[in-house]
């Protein structure tokens, strides 16, 4: 009597398979064993039918594929016999020996396996019949005569027949005609001018083996070349008919592959299967059955005959299909079924027991939860520092913390329930922000969703936004706005935390009125002082004497230390506020070290220090600002010379591996002490301050270029012992490239003044197009000739060329259509372009100033004026044209100075004076301040792009430019940094991007 209790205990043990079966909670299990089984069946029967489906669909194709080869293989034979007619008719008298070469050429025995031959039979009346033999007998046939024997009104001989031999020697002579199967067949052909064949004849070439059904097919040939239009007056016209007999098992035979074939098929001779009328049987075919699914018969009606095909499969057709698929889902899926049956009972098993645990944990989840709920409202309450608000889907708030209170100066009471946070927002800020989400988004964006919908849709969002206190204050806030999700993650409210920033926003002020000062009042006069400087060590204003060249040299050092001072403390801060521009490419790294060790090797000089660049670098490419990197590069041996000993020697090696390229730069100077390794690239940091009285220095530069390799997706460390030098590196992620460019021949082509133009020349007359090569290569052009259209174009794909000397009467394409497509693809449209046609003038109407840069030259060609178009095309004499926009006039005449032997300059010393200059001149480049006495720079640059839009333009200034106005602009130089070759390079740099 203890069951009771121990049943209580474990309650688990009450249900049993049996239970769960009979019980409700079965009824899946059972619903899920059923419905395998009857899926299972339908599968197989579904199986079943597909098998059969594809058999009679491949039984279908054999069928189409055997009516469609015996028709083709007639259409080929029809061909056959017209191209023998055609030959007969261009033929005044053909010849025995012409026919039996023509026949031989057709190779009829190794392409059309299967015909008998191709002969030709004359038909005549019965007066001309003596005439016929004899001349027949005159060519070496005594014993000829038309055959059979009789008279007859009309009569036909068989004069032709290849392979005359064989066979087919019986058939000389032979009167065809007076079959009456074959007689219909002819008097068909004849009266219908059309190919015909015969019905199941017997075959007189049947003289031993094997007796075959056989069948003749006609061309007519008339004495007219063109048939008349009229029956009786095509017959009253014929001459005779190119024929050829077939014998049938032979003809099939040809166009078949017995072996290869799974079905049978049978040919009759007109609409009936008797017996009589059977042509042709491929193979046995007994036992067949008019229900049989695999037998099927259809007409074939082909040149005036109707033939009755019928087709039966062999009895290996249908095991191609039969598998053992459907019995292997049957006994799959049954198993499947009754093992998911019963894995079913015991998950059911399992989840009773689980049911009760589950509803205890829910139990307890729920009571910590409103535990933390509760704890979690009085942190909130408790913040002082922060203000933190929440609403409601809706928006309306539900929580106001004290730190809410006070910075808002509302009470918690008076807006819990009946406010939203749009109260304490600027309305101006929520519009503009409105209008920038539903830009960004594509739907409208109001009220209070400009605060959610960002999170809503990324979880959270941080900003700077100014809320209005209860005073009507503005008070600068940094607001962080997260979705609250309930378990099921869906949205139930949103919380905002939101600081104070005043004293932030205070300081930033003040540092950014301080850079700005910096940035104008300091770099405007250096660049001035500078650059002149550098002009007068030149020796651009003359000769100076040595004791001048000293001082001036001293002073222009100087004047780059100071530059180099103002720059580090800028870039330190631009760094800091995240406000650095890159501009980042994929390109060679080689030519980006040579010239930092080339512009570092004066500074070396100084105190006989050598710095030698590794031969063995990697011909590797990167993605990096190359100014940047030099900027790197500089730093770094600037520090190893700096740092090392007099007539000292600072090695730059790059080594690539698979995926980085390592940058090393090493001195032999005293090396870093092991104390201060850890702080190495921190700002303001040195080893001992007496080096910066003795070496010079911010201590900014290594941090500085920490923060540049960085940005470039790069890493920098270093190696150094007391005593032994210092050897920095840093690694950068390799470009991949699908093919590697030669280091050695690409900076001479580059940079070689001597290079050859390429000319492309399209000429369809070989002898013009010769004489073009020679003329221009005689003047030092390399030279590429296409002779069409579609050439010239795929030429120019795949090559680059500097000119091209164009005809505009092509064979497949016109030159003006040439033209066309070149100017319209972006990498071919600035190609000048000579036309050289006889027809230039009329070409020129047509084009209509549709293109530019094109000169037209008349044929025939003159030697000396050819020389001198392509000359001025590919050489343009004229400076490009600066308007310099400066109110500085000391910094202008330093600018003149620098491009004076380069450009033409224009100066304009306010926005009303350059908006003036570009109403009167067209400019190349437009090198434009922003700070202006009478407006800012930025507000001349649409006037700029109005009037002239393909002039670049270049921003000269002391001041940050913001990241959003960089892109109205071609580039930005800062003056402290400028230099005549760098100012020169960019310029012309722009130029061509523009042009």
């Amino acid at each position: 009597m203890n069951s009771g209790p121990d049943v209580q205990e474990q309650p688990q043990k009450t249900y049993s398979y049996r239970y769960l079966i009979f019980n409700r909670r079965g009824i899946p299990a059972l619903i899920s064993l059923f419905l395998g089984l009857f899926f299972t069946g339908l599968a197989t029967f579904s199986l079943y039918k597909q098998n059969q489906a594809s058999a009679q669909n491949q039984f279908e194709i054999h069928f189409q594929q055997i009516l469609t080869s015996i028709d083709k293989r007639l259409q080929d034979h029809e061909l056959i016999l017209l191209g023998a007619a055609g030959f007969m008719k261009a033929q005044q008298h053909v010849s025995r020996q012409q026919w039996h070469d023509y026949v031989q050429g057709l190779l009829l025995t190794q392409r059309y396996p299967g015909i008998q031959g191709v002969g030709y039979a004359e038909i005549f009346p019965a007066r001309q019949l003596a005439a016929h033999e004899k001349a027949i007998q005159e060519e070496g046939f005594p014993d000829y005569s038309v055959k059979p024997k009789g008279e007859r009104d009309i009569y036909s001989g068989i004069k032709y027949l290849e392979p005359f031999s064989g066979r087919n020697l019986a058939a000389f002579g032979y009167d065809m005609y007076s079959n009456p199967v074959r007689r219909e067949a002819m008097r068909r052909a004849a009266e219908e001018n059309t190919t015909t064949i015969t019905g199941k004849v017997r075959l007189v070439q049947e003289t031993h083996g094997k007796e075959q059904a056989g069948f003749l097919m006609y061309v007519p040939i008339y004495h007219t070349s063109i048939a008349p239009d009229s029956p009786e007056q095509r017959w009253q016209a014929i001459k005779g008919y190119v024929y050829s007999p077939y014998r049938m098992d032979d003809l099939m035979a040809g166009i078949f592959n017995r072996e290869q074939m799974l079905v049978d098929f049978l040919i009759f001779d007109g609409q009936s299967d008797d017996a009589e009328a059977l042509m042709y049987e491929s193979g046995l075919t007994q036992n067949i059955h008019r229900d049989d699914p695999f037998i099927a018969q259809q007409q074939l009606t082909t040149y005036g005959r109707n033939w009755t095909i019928k087709v039966i499969a062999q009895e290996g057709f249908q095991a191609q299909f039969d598998g053992r698929q459907p019995w292997l889902v049957a006994i799959l899926g049954s198993g499947i079924s009754v093992s998911i049956f019963i894995m079913m009972l015991v998950l059911m098993g399992r989840r009773e027991s689980a049911y009760h645990l589950a509803n205890k944990m829910i139990e307890q989840y729920k009571n910590a939860r409103e535990h933390f709920n509760q704890q979690l409202a009085d942190v909130f309450s408790a913040a002082s520092e922060v203000a933190i608000i929440a609403t409601d889907v809706q928006g309306t708030i539900t929580l106001f913390n004290s730190g809410a209170e006070h910075l808002l100066g509302y009470k918690a009471e008076d807006v819990i329930g009946t406010a939203s946070p749009a109260l304490f927002h600027v309305p101006a800020e929520v519009e503009a922000r409105s209008k920038e989400l539903s830009e960004q988004l594509g739907e409208s964006i109001e009220g209070f969703d400009v605060f959610v919908t960002i999170p809503v849709r990324e979880g959270a969002e941080s900003r700077e936004w100014h809320y209005i206190n209860k005073d009507g204050q503005q008070i600068p806030v940094s607001l962080t706005v997260t979705a609250i999700r309930d378990d099921k993650h869906k949205i139930t409210g949103f919380l905002g935390i939101a600081q104070d920033i005043s004293e932030r926003k205070r300081m930033e002020q003040m540092k950014n009125e301080f850079i700005s000062t910096v940035s104008h009042e300091l770099r405007t006069p250096l660049t001035s002082v500078s650059g002149a400087l550098g002009l007068v060590l030149a020796g651009r204003l003359g000769d100076i004497p040595d004791k001048a060249e000293k001082i001036l040299t001293t002073a222009h050092r100087n004047s780059k230390r100071l530059a180099h001072l103002i720059n580090d403390l800028l870039d330190i801060e631009k760094i800091a506020a995240g406000k650095l521009h890159f501009d980042m490419q994929a390109q060679p790294i080689a030519p980006i070290l040579e010239q930092a060790v080339e512009e570092n090797k004066a500074y070396g000089a100084e105190r006989s220090i050598n710095i030698l660049l590794s031969e063995e670098h990697a011909a590797a490419r990167v993605f990096v600002d190359a100014q940047r990197l030099k900027q790197v590069l500089a730093n770094l041996l600037s520090n190893a010379i700096k740092f090392s000993p007099d007539g000292g020697k600072v090695t730059v090696e790059a080594k690539a591996d698979e995926d980085h390229i390592i940058v090393s730069v090493c001195d032999q100077g005293c090396g870093i002490p092991e104390v201060f390794k850890h702080k190495i690239f921190q700002k303001f940091a040195q080893a001992d301050s007496s080096d910066t009285r003795q070496k010079g220095g911010t201590g900014l530069g290594l941090a500085i270029t920490r923060e540049l390799v960085e940005h470039m997706n790069g890493s920098i460390d270093f190696e150094s012992a007391e005593g032994k030098g210092s050897c920095f590196y840093f690694r950068l992620p390799l470009v991949k490239t699908a093919k590697a460019i030669s280091t050695e021949e690409a900076p001479e082509s580059a940079s070689s003044s001597d290079i050859q133009h390429r000319i492309l020349v399209v000429e369809d007359d070989e002898d013009v197009a010769s004489l073009l090569k020679i003329m221009l290569e005689e003047a030092g052009y390399l030279v590429d000739i296409c002779h069409g259209g579609l050439e010239a174009l795929e030429a120019l794909n795949v090559g680059h060329y500097d000119l091209i000397s164009l005809d505009l009467m092509l064979p497949d394409i016109s030159g003006l259509d040439i033209i066309r497509r070149v100017r319209k693809h972006a990498d071919t449209a600035d190609i000048p372009i000579v036309v050289v046609s006889a027809k230039m003038e009329q070409g020129r109407l047509k084009l209509s100033g549709e293109a530019h840069n094109i000169e037209w030259l008349a044929k025939p060609i003159e030697h000396e004026r050819l020389v001198s178009i392509v000359k001025r095309q590919l050489l343009n004499n004229e400076y490009p044209k600066i308007l310099h926009v400066e109110d500085d006039a000391d910094l202008h005449s330093v600018i003149s100075a620098m491009v004076a032997d380069h450009m033409v300059i224009d100066h304009a010393s306010s926005v009303e004076s350059a908006a003036s200059l570009l109403k009167q001149h067209v400019y190349n480049v437009i090198l434009l301040d922003i700070d202006l006495p009478d407006g800012s720079g930025w507000d001349l640059i649409p006037a700029i792009k109005a009037e002239q839009p393909d002039a670049a333009i270049i921003v000269l200034t002391g001041n940050d430019v913001s990241n959003e106005k960089l892109g109205s602009v071609e580039a930005i130089l800062m003056k402290t940094q400028l230099t005549t070759e760098k100012l020169i390079d960019v310029i012309h740099s722009r130029i061509h991007m523009a042009t």
